[in-house]
């Protein structure tokens, strides 16, 4: 678990994907924290790690996180890591917030503490992202990763791709 001024955050252990997989109420009973109707964000991407982690223990930490406002001990975001570190050192993150949280710089310091944690691990030397390139939660999370250090390292027919490295 990480904590920051903020949020409680928690990785997603089998635990957490069985209780999820039953069902919210479930959820908030393990994480002792109300989940409202609008988590989670990407619904698709929560369990992406559900059956990797069965097989590989050593993903837990590497995957999908939740997000828990500490004040009103609510579930207001989730995200994480596309995996363990690749070959070049390198880690991908993504982070979303629930809509009646954003502007508040939650994503902010999520993305910050996912950042902190990652290059806690020597291995990690390039932290990744990506963001689309219109609307306005793409604003949004470029002005993030913007204000976190992280630079344009390329672009796809539909994404920026960011990067922030070690040092």
């Amino acid at each position: 678990m990480i904590e920051t001024e903020r949020l409680r955050i928690v990785p997603c252990d089998l635990k957490i994907f069985d209780a999820l997989a039953k069902g919210k109420e479930h959820l908030g009973i393990l994480l002792s924290a109300r989940v409202p109707d609008s988590w989670p964000l990407f619904p698709e991407s929560i369990s992406y790690f559900h059956e990797p982690l069965k097989t590989d223990p050593e993903l837990l930490g590497w995957g999908t996180w939740i997000v828990i406002d500490k004040e009103s001990n609510t579930v207001i975001g989730e995200g994480g890591y596309g995996g363990k570190p690749g070959e070049e050192g390198q880690v991908e993150i993504g982070y979303g917030i629930t809509p009646e949280q954003r502007g508040k710089g939650l994503a902010t310091e999520f993305a910050q503490a996912l950042i902190t944690q990652a290059f806690s691990d020597s291995r990690v030397t390039r932290i990744e992202a990506g963001t689309l390139k219109k609307g306005d939660e793409a604003l949004a999370s470029m002005r993030v990763l913007e204000k976190l250090g992280f630079s344009r390292a390329r672009e796809t027919e539909s994404t920026h791709r960011w990067e922030l490295t070690r040092g």
